[in-house]
């Protein structure tokens, strides 16, 4: 894997300073990207409340947005700014706060912005694509290329990292959530008084892996690739990843697709409004594992015909071109390695709505609930129970009424005694019960 080389970094702060706020969100979330942007509008009676905006929209919708305190999402949705609705991973970060950083440097913003500069150097961190002043502290965004919702685990691990590293800069560590909203570079911070706006930044995006490595050399902890080393030497050569469940990873996502076809059936052949678009995102994201990237397109166009009519044709091309880019992407037997989405039945379930008591009617096989998922393994466990001769707990007691009738008590001793004195009954003759009293 190439490292970041600190020689070669580019610093484009004369442009950047003077970026418009529709252009910074041009660059935060650029067109034909999948997912949708959110907005946070808050009015001066401290409500807030919150916007979804399309891609092609969010500039115009940002450029409005500026007469208000306004806020936007870093990361990208489907839908509400929440983690299981996560759509893409499209930045690393840090907040710099005031209360956190140093007086001498919230006193002097130019020392501020060259502490950040200086621990970049030092960490083998290229800056920040985008550095903003928020009117009481410093954003730094690191723009990556887009990384799929399963790989969150890894990447707040290294914003953690990241944190880590800023400390002596004011990093605030709790600010490491994938739903993580920076203010918008135009509007005006009501606690300051101060137009937000962005100071500095390379205004490039990143290889996700090449900013890891650098934040973990720095730490002193191993690199991705030198972890996958060690993972290879505890794994058989050839032998593919399945799931839980057994399957491969092409397996499950064949049920999941006949799930989605059932769950059209019981829509009448149309997906509901509101659901069309992450509809077809998931059938497009299941023939990424199971067609060749040369007829993904086709069958996408036949399914939109007909399961999502009002769709708009640039949405549809705009998941066409997404799936054939993933399908062409490298396969390995890792799904953290995979170009390709791998999302769960569970995640499947919670995007599209689905409740346990449509998967139970509809006999789904991927698509329900982690409390379905519990309710299935517990009822499979019961019957292999039963196949191998268990019985229930009322029936056993029926069967073992010992416990309850307590012999022992009857016979003046404990039920220890009872037990290694071989169970004596009542029923046993004078001679038998003095020869064991003796």
């Amino acid at each position: 894997m190439e490292h970041l080389d600190t020689l070669t970094l580019v610093d484009a702060t004369p442009v950047a300073s003077g970026m418009a706020t529709s252009d910074y969100v041009r660059l935060l979330h650029p067109e034909a990207s999948i997912g949708k942007v959110n907005f946070l509008i808050a009015d001066r009676k401290d409500r807030a409340e919150s916007k979804i905006s399309e891609i092609a929209a969010a500039p115009f919708y940002a450029t409005c947005a500026t007469e208000r305190t306004a806020f936007v999402s870093v990361n990208r949705f489907h839908g509400h700014r929440e983690d299981m609705r996560l759509a893409a991973l499209n930045a690393m970060f840090v907040d710099l706060d005031a209360d956190l950083a140093p007086t001498g440097l919230v006193a002097d913003p130019a020392a501020w912005r060259a502490k950040v500069r200086e621990i970049c150097e030092t960490a083998g961190l290229p800056m920040p694509s985008l550095l903003n002043a928020t009117g009481r502290g410093l954003a730094a965004i690191w723009l990556i290329r887009p990384l799929p919702p399963h790989v969150r685990a890894r990447w707040r691990a290294a914003i953690h990292g990241l944190i880590t590293l800023f400390r002596s800069a004011g990093a605030d560590k709790s600010c490491s959530d994938t739903a993580r909203v920076f203010r918008l570079p135009g509007s005006i911070n009501p606690k300051s008084g101060r137009v937000v706006r962005v100071v500095g930044g390379t205004l490039l995006r990143y290889d996700y892996d090449a900013l890891e490595d650098a934040i973990y050399t720095t730490l002193g902890r191993p690199t991705r690739c030198q972890l996958q080393k060690r993972k290879l030497r505890h794994m058989k050569t050839g032998k593919r990843r399945s799931t839980d469940s057994g399957l491969t990873p092409a397996a499950r996502f064949q049920q999941v697709l006949n799930d989605l076809d059932k769950l059209c059936v019981l829509w009448g052949g149309q997906v509901p409004e509101g659901r069309r678009n992450i509809f077809l995102h998931l059938y497009a994201t299941c023939l990424t594992h199971l067609r060749e990237p040369r007829d993904i397109a086709t069958a996408i166009a036949r399914m939109a015909a007909v399961a999502t009519p009002g769709l708009p044709a640039t949405e549809v091309r705009s998941i066409v071109r997404n799936a054939e880019d993933r399908a062409a992407r490298p396969r390995t037997v890792c799904p953290l390695d995979d170009g390709r989405y791998h999302y769960s039945g569970a995640q499947v379930a919670h995007l599209l709505d689905i409740t346990d008591e449509e998967a139970r009617a509809l006999k789904l096989q991927q698509v329900y609930s982690p409390k379905e998922r519990r309710r299935r393994k517990a009822e499979r466990q019961r019957e292999r129970r039963a196949a191998a001769g268990a019985v229930s707990r009322a029936e056993y007691l029926d069967a073992n009424t010992i416990s309850r009738e307590m012999p022992w008590t009857a016979q003046g001793m404990s039920r220890a005694t009872w037990y290694r004195k071989g169970k004596p009954t009542i029923s046993a003759d004078f001679t038998t019960l003095a020869a064991f009293f003796q």
